[in-house]
């Protein structure tokens, strides 16, 4: 339960004076067994639920945050009532600075921090808190994300289009021949965590990427 008598302090990526939140005189005795009568009842019976578990996940190289991304992002929407908390960092591919994570539920946020040192190694480390908590599926997931050509290779096989396939785009303005020239296609400047399946080459001229 929620502590009726703690002052709520709103802050944003944990900026806040710290005279608001050490030394503050929290715990009081008395308020706590106003609350509970039962605190001090070493005898009593205390039930835990077992199917709520956590996972880490250490490993060593870059993840391909498109990939990571799109698992999340479906491991959040399908089962994001049972993830009480994730959290990690994350050496994303061709990225110098060390991704930071955090999500409670299907609540989710991530950004850029502080640089890898030049003497560091490069790794992931993720935490899962949850109910009913696939182990192993979780495991396996995530290396899957790892940016590797296995791990594309595996991502390409399922694409409708190969190399040199005709297709057509639709471009917004109506739809134009091409043939797929690329696959896993993101160009610079763009977010890690863009990664377009297929980039065209128009009949017409010109290059665009496109989705699935």
């Amino acid at each position: 339960s929620i502590n009726k008598f703690a002052p709520i302090q709103r802050s944003t990526n944990s900026n806040i004076d710290v005279n608001k939140v050490l030394n503050i005189g929290a715990f009081d005795l008395k308020r706590t067994l106003e609350m509970d009568p039962e605190f001090l009842d070493t005898e009593g019976e205390h039930v835990h639920d077992q199917s709520v578990t956590s996972i880490g996940i250490n490993a060593d190289g870059d993840v391909d945050l498109g990939l990571f991304s799109a698992w999340l992002e479906t491991l959040l929407r399908d089962k994001g009532a049972d993830l009480f908390r994730i959290k990690g960092v994350l050496s994303v591919k061709d990225v110098p600075h060390q991704y930071v994570y955090h999500a409670v539920h299907m609540i989710y946020t991530g950004k850029f921090m502080e640089r890898w040192q030049p003497d560091e190694p490069r790794t992931c480390k993720l935490t899962f808190i949850g109910k009913n908590l696939d182990h192993d599926g979780l495991r396996a997931a995530f290396t899957d994300c790892l940016a590797n050509e296995a791990n594309y290779n595996k991502l390409i096989s399922s694409f409708r289009f190969a190399l040199g396939d005709a297709v057509e785009c639709n471009t917004g303005e109506g739809w134009v021949r091409g043939t797929v020239i690329k696959h896993l296609y993101r160009e610079q400047g763009m977010h890690p965590s863009f990664l377009a399946p297929y980039q065209v080459k128009l009949d017409e001229g010109g290059l665009i990427y496109v989705p699935v």
